[in-house]
């Protein structure tokens, strides 16, 4: 019995089995088919399609991107679109502000009101500009501001004048480099005229881009004269003319009283900078036992010095020749480059010898002028007095120093105390001006004394102020005038007068911690010459009164007088004389009489019956000593005020414009018992400042009275200075003036008494003219229409003999690529740079140069992937009136006032008004096409993958409905099979049991 039971359940136990893994395996497959069915997917997890799970997660990624992209590209078309429309306002602004710049135009037709209104209406539109460049808002985002612009490093100290970033990809980088390199500079139409003046009289016609118009010019006309008549006209026919010029060397006929003594001097290269010297020679009074040349190196416009320290003998007699010169200047270290190159050369006129002694000089001053071949060059020491040339009929060539001679009083220094009654004046004891420049100099020393250093050229005075201060014995008045008067080389020069009084028993001291160790100049002498005179020059004339005297006689009468009485006061004076000739650097003849630009007769500088228009005082000369050349430096004469009570109480008064009628203006301090108060008398030449004695003023408040004073201070301005000699820290003003403080107005600029310079040095002399397009580019002409068998050559830069000459564009390579040249523009448009450069025209062809941008832009997510390739980078300038316009000028400079307001220069204003509308319309279309054919292409490209994604991920996930519902009747009959094998299975087993019971 076990046996049967054991094999009858076996077999019953496999059937089952099966029969219920297939059951089981029927209800699963139901089970996923009413999934699939009900969802409409056909992957739920990784199990039901490892690769389609993977392909379809990948898939909804990018379709969930590229709509958010879409967003993206939406919001910045409404970007766009809010940008445009403020544009748009803007150019129907600029329309209406053309129409008033036109109508201001018409000053000859409208009123004063008129055109202030149109002014006024300008300034309203230009203020609407700036509010609407600061208030386009998008999303809390300004659109105009300039906020959404490029930065850059370098690009405006490059030959670059103007630029425009459109669009910049930095390819995953911080910056971008962008280099450019000139192929070919722009150039515009040129024509050369070769010649500086017209043979005959002529008619020409100008025409360019704008038009053509009619010139008539008399023989005779200089360059100068065509040029200024062409550019007249140059808004309107396009075409402007300008003398054209090459480079000379600067040169210096160095002359000096007597013979065989002249020294030319020259530079070695051509250009205003290479010429840039001044140099002087210097005879030591105390004796000089070596010839030697001292350099001050100029900085800036500033000329380098060069000064001649000539041998002397002790009292200054010179023992230098003009060979000795010329040996020290070729030869000296300090006038040799790098290299070993001479900057100068030096040379003895060809007709002397050199052996000659030479004279000192350290001033300058022309007579004449070149284009009537008379211009003159003088040389003298310091204190030459000034030349004039006078006629009379029937007279012969000669000199006069007598009718006017030379004032002298007694030369002082007046030296600013640091304590209260401690100024004092250094008083010459003879006058003249032989101890003028003489300083006062304090010096902390043990070894107390006075004493005149010839080597300094000053008086010194040895205190022990820092001894003194420990032990309290200060250092008074008493003892400077008694040390001053005990030394007897200093007593036989100079006296000492204080400027406050004082009891003999209670001397003003000198305690303030300013003067400890100053060794420094406190003041110099001065004022010893009053006056240097006037050097009459008498020109020879017929019974007529007609001058026959040329320059050359003069040069030659100064080299050789007529008279033993004439030759005398030229030693006396030292002064020289030689032709100079601008336009020729070799100077043989210039010095001995014989130059042909020496041949123009001489005139007198002042004619009684037709005065100079400002001549208010009778007879002046014209011929006046100074430095630098024919051009002097602009000083404004200045008066520090000595105050008797102190460095605090000193103020000073300068003159406002550079008039020498303010030179020599006496500032006084007065008691006015209803001050403080301030009157200029101009006649007199004096200010007088008058203070109340009961209730004094500070410097402060006399500065403060001047410079509120609206009569005054047109005139004069006044200041507390920066700084008191010997006083180491700077004056407050706030101490009290005193009654009989003063001072005098003197120009005091460091171009005085400095010496000459070269004659000539010039970056260009005129040659020719040169008629040329005002704009650059292909698509600029000039032409000149000239009448048959006209005299007047024109040639272009080739030297073709032309009448009409186009301009070129700017070739040029942008980041290794050839760009779009248009005129001085340069342009170039790639995937990952599109920008618009102005070059300069003065750049070179193969010259390069580079900037980068290193940030700003708007960045716009275009594709799906934050990538620089599916990225675009896009500059919108600022659009505000500081920032529109490009080299004729700013939107911001026609307000009123400005340089091209509608009321001062509606020419210009025209010209910026059109450039400006030009940028506005390049904006709106480039951010249009930007919008149309970048962006809505891009949204539309997105959309359609959108579609094919979608479309490809629906076939990997979406269930097949008709597959679903044919395998869940295919597993329902299966699972029905089973269930009725499994019941006739246990039917089977139920029988077989009943059986075996």
């Amino acid at each position: 019995m076990p046996a049967i039971f054991q094999s009858t359940n076996l077999q019953v136990d496999i059937g089952s089995l099966i029969g219920r893994l297939s059951l089981k395996q029927s209800e699963s497959g139901i089970k996923s088919a009413i999934r699939n069915l009900s969802t409409g997917l056909r992957i739920h997890t990784a199990k039901d399609d490892p690769t389609g799970f993977i392909a379809s997660s990948s898939m909804q990624t990018d379709i969930l991107s590229m709509n958010h992209a879409i967003a993206g590209c939406q919001r910045m078309n409404s970007l766009i679109a809010e940008t445009d429309s403020t544009l748009a306002q803007m150019n129907s602004l600029l329309i209406d502000l053309r129409a008033l710049v036109t109508q201001a135009a018409n000053t000859g037709g409208e009123t004063a009101e008129t055109l202030a209104s149109l002014q006024m209406q300008a300034d309203a539109i230009l203020d609407t500009f700036d509010y609407l460049a600061n208030s386009t808002v998008f999303q809390d985002k300004k659109l105009i501001d300039g906020s959404l612009d490029f930065t850059t490093y370098g690009i405006r100290s490059q030959k670059i004048l103007d630029y425009t970033i459109n669009q910049a990809n930095f390819l995953g980088r911080t910056e971008k480099d962008v280099s450019v390199q000139v192929l070919q500079p722009p150039r515009q139409g040129e024509l050369y005229y070769p010649y500086g003046a017209l043979k005959n009289d002529i008619t020409i016609g100008v025409g360019g881009t704008g038009g053509i118009q009619s010139f008539n010019f008399s023989k005779g006309a200089t360059v100068h004269d065509i040029a200024e008549a062409v550019n007249r006209f140059s808004d309107a026919t396009g075409v402007a003319a300008s003398v054209y010029s090459r480079p000379t060397a600067g040169a210096l006929g160095i002359t000096s009283y007597g013979a065989n003594n002249d020294v030319l001097l020259t530079a070695s290269q051509t250009g205003r900078a290479a010429g840039n010297y001044v140099i002087r020679y210097t005879a030591p009074k105390t004796g000089n036992d070596e010839l030697s040349l001292n350099v001050i190196q100029g900085t800036g416009n500033e000329p380098t010095l060069l000064e001649v320290m000539l041998k002397t003998e002790a009292g200054g007699n010179v023992l230098t020749t003009a060979n000795d010169v010329v040996t020290l200047l070729n030869t000296s270290p300090l006038l040799k480059d790098y290299y070993g190159n001479a900057l100068l050369t030096a040379r003895i006129p060809n007709n002397q010898t050199g052996t000659g002694i030479v004279t000192p000089f350290s001033e300058v001053a022309y007579y004449g002028s070149a284009d009537e071949s008379n211009l003159l060059q003088f040389l003298g020491p310091k204190d030459s007095p000034a030349i004039r040339f006078v006629s009379s009929p029937n007279s012969p060539l000669s000199i006069d120093y007598a009718s006017d001679p030379p004032v002298r009083t007694r030369a002082a220094a007046t030296v600013q105390g640091l304590d209260a009654d401690t100024s004092f004046i250094l008083r010459e004891r003879n006058p003249g001006a032989e101890y003028n420049d003489i300083a006062v100099i304090f010096f902390d020393s043990t070894d107390e004394g006075v004493q005149f250093d010839p080597q300094q050229n000053a008086v010194v005075f040895s205190v022990d102020f820092t001894g003194r201060a420990v032990s309290g014995n200060a250092f008074t008045m008493n003892d400077l005038r008694s040390w001053t008067a005990d030394e007897l080389t200093v007593s036989s020069m100079f006296s000492v007068e204080p400027l406050s009084d004082y009891p003999s028993d209670q001397p003003p001291k000198f305690v303030n911690s300013g003067y400890i160790g100053i060794n420094e100049t406190l003041a110099k002498t001065s004022g010893g010459l009053v006056s240097s005179g006037t050097l009459l020059i008498n020109l020879e004339t017929d019974y007529d009164g007609n001058i026959k005297t040329t320059a050359n006689d003069l040069v030659r009468f100064f080299n050789n007088p007529s008279t033993e009485e004439a030759a005398e006061i030229l030693r006396q004076l030292g002064i020289s004389v030689a032709n100079v000739d601008p336009g020729n650097s070799n100077l043989n003849v210039c010095t001995s009489g014989l130059s042909p630009n020496g041949v123009g007769l001489l005139k007198p500088t002042y004619d009684p019956l037709n005065p100079p228009c400002d001549d208010t005082t009778g007879m002046k000369p014209d011929v006046v000593f100074g430095s630098y050349g024919p051009n002097l430096l602009p000083d404004f004469p200045t008066a520090l005020v000595t105050a008797s009570n102190g460095a605090d109480a000193v103020f000073q008064i300068t003159a406002r414009r550079t008039d020498e009628q303010f030179s020599g203006t006496s500032v006084y301090i007065t008691s006015d018992d209803k001050g403080p108060s301030v009157v200029y008398d101009a006649q007199a030449k004096q200010i007088i400042i008058g203070i109340n004695p009961s209730s004094p003023s500070t410097a402060k408040e006399i500065v403060a009275l001047i410079n509120s004073d609206a009569e005054i201070h047109q005139w004069f301005e006044a200041s507390v200075p920066a700084e008191v000699p010997g006083l180491k820290r700077p004056p407050t003003g706030d101490a009290f003036v005193r009654i009989g403080d003063g001072g005098l107005l003197k120009y005091t600029g460091s171009n005085i008494n400095y010496g000459a310079s070269l004659f000539g040095a010039s970056d260009g002399g005129a040659l020719g003219l040169t008629f040329h397009s005002v704009e650059y580019g292909s698509g600029e002409f000039v032409s000149i229409i000239l009448p048959p068998n006209t005299d007047f050559p024109l040639t272009d830069r080739f030297g073709n003999v032309v009448e009409k000459s186009f301009g070129t564009d700017i070739a040029a390579k942008i980041g290794g690529k050839l760009a779009t040249g248009r005129g001085r523009t340069a342009s170039l448009s790639t995937s990952d740079l599109d920008l618009s450069l102005v070059i300069d025209a003065a750049a070179q062809s193969g010259e390069v140069f580079g900037f980068r941008i290193d940030g700003g832009g708007a960045i716009l997510q275009l594709g799906k992937d934050p990538t620089s390739n599916q990225q675009a980078r896009i500059g919108i300038q600022s659009m505000n009136t500081a920032s529109l316009g490009s080299v004729n000028g700013l939107l911001s400079q026609l307000r009123s006032g400005r340089e091209y307001s509608l009321l001062n220069h509606s020419n210009r204003a025209y010209e910026i008004v059109e450039e400006v509308s030009a940028q506005v319309s390049a904006l709106r279309g480039r951010l249009g096409a930007f919008q149309r054919y970048q962006l809505q292409a891009n949204i539309d490209n997105l959309i359609d993958a959108v579609e094919v994604e979608s479309g490809a991920l629906s076939s990997i996930r979406d269930a097949d409905f008709a597959a679903e519902s044919s395998n869940m009747g295919r597993l329902q009959l299966l699972m029905q099979a089973n269930i009725s094998a499994l019941s006739q299975n246990r039917q089977s087993m139920q029988m077989l049991l009943g059986l075996l019971q």
